[in-house]
């Protein structure tokens, strides 16, 4: 079994601090630290991420806290991809139930047009009772619009699985 190649990573003690030496930097003389702190934050940044040019040293301390941080964002992270799978689930039992609402709708108002032709045909019939039986239970269901889903702001891909839609987005 063949060995692998390590990389040259040096840190040398100097009298005023910390030289940080590796292979890839850009600096021909090595990164200059003056803590050990600061000498485990270029180490992070330079070996740890690869990162071979100068950094300053705000950018150095943002990455440093967004390391140390990962942990909290890891769990917003998760949380977001869990919102955002039962945002989809609602979206799709959404979906569902307009296209129930509208199926519904239809078939009312295709009632409401039989009851209404029933109590045209009956306008000449000699018992009235029952047209005003008729007419009384029709108020309010003559007038009604058909839905759709754009009316209820619904969109196809809401009805859409992840397969359907990468598919349709390609």
């Amino acid at each position: 079994m063949a060995k692998k190649k390590l990389p040259f990573i040096s840190v040398e003690l100097i009298p005023n601090g910390y030289s940080l030496k590796f292979e890839g930097m850009t600096q021909p003389n090595g990164y200059l630290y003056f803590s050990p702190d600061k000498l485990l934050d270029g180490f992070m940044m330079h070996i740890g991420l690869g990162m071979t040019g100068q950094l300053d040293t705000s950018t150095m301390q943002d990455f440093i806290v967004a390391v140390c941080k990962w942990s909290d964002n890891k769990k917003c992270v998760d949380e977001i991809e869990r919102l955002k799978l039962e945002m989809k689930m609602l979206k799709g039992k959404r979906a569902a139930l307009a296209r129930r609402l509208i199926d519904e709708r239809r078939r009312h108002r295709s009632l409401a047009e039989d009851i209404n032709s029933l109590i045209h045909e009956l306008k000449d019939y000699p018992d009235k009772s029952i047209r005003e039986r008729l007419s009384k239970a029709m108020r309010g269901h003559t007038n009604l619009f058909e839905l759709s889903l754009d009316k209820l702001n619904v969109s196809v891909s809401d009805f859409l699985n992840d397969d359907e839609e990468e598919t349709d987005n390609q």
